[in-house]
């Protein structure tokens, strides 16, 4: 019985391994590229916090695109919860979010490091 999306993108990962599950204009993931892909990033969530702690806020700072998708899905296998950021909110709402959320990770690519950091957001971490 499917009970979550995990659940779902499991079971259509044994179906339907080779066929497409997502794609963008430069990226195409079959459904089993997309499973290992997030699986791999959840666990470095969960490296990076402390295990026992879950139901954490991971901010995801990205534009729409596959990275999105496969860095919510590493969320929900870490067993947090995830919030999204538009790249282009204005600094005042970002900053708003990042103050009440608190997160304890950011999901982002280096590009928009430096935009993530006009935003608000100070990180321990690089």
């Amino acid at each position: 019985m499917i009970k979550n999306l995990i659940d779902y993108l499991e079971n259509s990962s044994k179906r339907f391994k080779d066929k497409i599950a997502i794609e963008d204009k430069n990226t195409k993931l079959s459904f089993k590229k997309l499973v290992e892909k997030s699986k791999v990033i959840g666990c470095l969530i969960l490296k990076s916090l402390d295990v026992e702690k879950q139901n954490q806020a991971i901010v995801v700072f990205l534009p729409k695109s596959c990275d999105l998708i496969i860095s919510f899905l590493a969320t929900l296998y870490s067993g947090n919860f995830y919030i999204p950021l538009d790249i282009n909110s204005p600094k005042k709402r970002i900053s708003k979010i990042l103050y009440n959320a608190k997160p304890k990770i950011l999901l982002s690519k280096k590009k928009y490091k430096k935009k993530i950091k006009e935003k608000g957001y100070k990180s321990k971490k690089n």
